[in-house]
C-alpha cells in the first residue's frame, strides 16, 4: 500500500517513507519512545543494497528475465522492556495480583566460579549464552570461562514466569542482570572492608579485586568465597509491564531484489538485505541465524500457500508433518546481508533491546514490490505465485493492444 501511493505521486518509495516516519528529536517529549531508528534503518539498508540502481520504471528493463528492487518495513516489540528490582515502578507491577515475576540467583562459589540459575528452559533463541555475556562483563571477566549456567529446573533456581522467545534477554535478563549488579557491588563493599580501601578505589578483572592505586594490595573473588562458607548468593527479579511494554517498539526493513520469467512467470529470490533496530547485539553469531531463519519462514508466509484440509476447505490447517509443509530450502533462499542498527536503549543494561520478530512482516511486502519493480505487475494478496504473475503479465498487454483505447 505504502509504495503504491509512492508510486501514485511518482515518488520513490525510500523518499515517500522518509516523508511520513516517526523521528525523534532530544528532548522530544511528543512520543513515548526512546529510541525508535527508523531513518537510519531505511538509510544504512538502503546504502547497503544500493537502492539507487533500482528500475526507475516498473517493468522497464528490456529482455525476457526482469529484474527489481523492493522494500518492505514493519514494527514490532523490541524486547517487551520491564522493570528491575530497585526501580520505582517494579515494586508497584510485582504487587498487583497476577504480576509477572522473573527470578535469577548469581552465586559465587569458592572456586571462583560464577553460577546463573534460571528455572525457564531455554526458547531455541540460545539465550543464556547473551545472558552469560552480560555477567561476565558486569563482574570484569574478560571471557566467560568462568561463568557456569543451571537452566531449566525450578528445584535449583528460583522461579520465573512465561516463557519467551526474542523477550527473554529482557525479561529474564532483568533478574540476570539485577542479581549480577547486586553481586558486584557486595564483592567490591566485601573487599573494601578486607583491604581497608574505598570501593571506588577498586577495580575488578578476571576474579581479581585490587586497588587501583596499588595493584599489589589485591584479593579473589575465590578467597572472599571463602571468608563466606564458600557461597556468596544474590538473588534479583524483574516484572513486565507498564509503561515500557507499549512503550519500546522495534522497526526493522526488507530489502529485495528478485528476477522474473515473463514468458513464464517464474521468479527468483536473488538477495536480500535484512535491517534491524536491535539496540547492542550481544550474540552476533546467534542473532544472524536466527534472522536468516526469519527470512526462510517469511519468505514461506508470502510464496507458499498454507495446505488446508481437502475435504472440508477453509476449515483447519492441513498438514501430516513437514514433508507435506514445504519451507523454503537453501535453494529458495538467497545470500543475506544483515544490518544491525545498535540503537541502545538508555533504560536497560547495556542498550540491550532484543529484536527476534521485528522485522518478520515486511518480508512479503519486500517481495511483492519487488515484482512489482520488475515486471509492473501489482501482487496484493498471499500467496505469490507464477499464475498471478501470468494474470497480471496477460491483463497489461491487452490494455497495451493496438487500439485498445478505441
Amino acid at each position: 500500500m505504502i509504495d503504491e501511493m509512492a508510486d501514485a505521486f511518482a515518488i520513490d518509495p525510500v523518499q515517500y517513507r522518509m516523508m511520513h516516519m516517526t523521528q525523534l528529536t532530544p528532548g522530544d517529549t511528543r512520543h513515548p519512545y526512546e529510541t525508535m531508528p527508523t531513518v537510519e534503518v531505511l538509510r544504512e539498508g538502503s546504502k547497503a543494497f544500493g537502492w539507487e540502481k533500482r528500475n526507475p520504471v516498473p517493468g522497464g528493463e528490456p529482455g525476457r528475465f526482469k529484474r527489481g528492487f523492493g522494500l518492505g518495513m514493519s514494527q514490532h516489540h523490541g524486547g517487551n522492556m520491564g522493570y528491575h528490582e530497585g526501580e520505582e515502578a517494579f515494586a508497584k507491577l510485582a504487587a498487583l495480583p497476577g504480576a509477572n515475576i522473573f527470578s535469577s540467583d548469581v552465586d559465587l562459589t569458592a572456586d571462583g566460579n560464577v553460577t546463573m540459575k534460571i528455572a525457564l528452559p531455554d526458547s531455541g533463541s540460545n539465550a543464556a549464552t547473551a545472558q552469560a555475556a552480560m555477567v561476565a562483563e558486569m563482574l570484569g571477566f574478560t571471557n566467560c570461562d568462568r561463568i557456569r549456567l543451571v537452566w531449566g529446573d525450578s528445584d535449583l533456581a528460583p522461579l520465573s514466569d512465561e516463557w519467551f522467545g526474542g523477550r527473554t534477554i529482557t525479561l529474564q535478563g532483568a533478574a540476570i542482570c539485577n542479581a549480577t549488579d547486586k553481586l558486584r557491588k557486595d564483592l567490591l563493599a566485601r573487599a573494601a572492608d578486607l583491604l581497608k580501601i574505598d570501593t571506588a578505589k577498586l577495580t575488578m578483572r578476571d576474579g581479581v579485586i585490587s586497588s587501583i592505586e596499588d595493584p599489589r594490595k589485591s584479593t579473589t573473588f575465590a578467597a572472599l568465597a571463602k571468608l563466606n562458607n564458600g557461597l556468596i548468593r544474590q538473588t534479583g527479579r524483574g516484572t513486565t509491564g507498564g509503561e515500557r511494554t507499549a512503550a519500546n517498539k522495534g522497526v526493522g526493513a526488507c530489502f529485495a531484489e528478485v528476477e522474473v520469467d515473463t514468458w513464464t512467470g517464474n521468479w527468483r529470490f536473488v538477495r536480500a538485505v535484512y535491517t534491524h533496530d536491535t539496540g547492542l547485539v550481544i550474540n552476533p553469531v546467534v542473532s544472524e541465524s536466527d534472522m536468516v531463519g526469519s527470512l526462510v519462514e517469511s519468505t514461506q508466509v508470502g510464496t507458499e500457500s498454507i495446505p488446508w484440509d481437502r475435504e472440508f476447505p477453509g476449515t483447519r490447517h492441513y498438514s501430516v508433518g513437514y514433508l507435506s509443509y514445504r519451507l523454503p530450502t537453501i535453494m529458495d533462499i538467497p545470500k543475506c546481508t544483515q544490518v544491525y542498527i545498535d540503537s541502545l536503549e538508555p533504560r536497560w543494561y547495556f542498550g540491550v533491546k532484543s529484536f527476534s520478530e521485528t522485522t518478520i512482516g515486511a518480508v512479503p511486502g519486500a517481495i511483492s514490490n519487488a515484482i512489482f519493480n520488475a515486471c509492473g505487475v501489482r501482487i496484493r494478496e498471499h500467496p505469490i505465485t507464477r499464475e498471478k504473475i501470468m494474470a497480471g503479465l496477460a491483463k497489461s498487454r491487452a490494455l497495451q493492444a493496438p487500439g485498445r483505447q478505441a
